[in-house]
């Protein structure tokens, strides 16, 4: 079954959504997966170390 507009109305406000970081949505042969990253980073990612003096 193909996805309608208010259907992809739907998941673009789901990703908009504060703390959605992945969505996985499948409909019969349709598959969408979207993961989200901070700006500047991956999530957990550990700073970079300071320069040294």
């Amino acid at each position: 079954m193909p996805l309608s507009d208010d259907d992809v109305r739907e998941i673009i406000a789901i990703l908009e959504r504060p703390g959605t970081g992945e969505l996985r949505v499948c409909t019969g042969e349709f598959e969408l997966h979207v993961v989200r990253t901070p700006p500047g980073g991956v999530t957990g990612a550990a700073p970079p170390p300071p320069p040294a003096a």
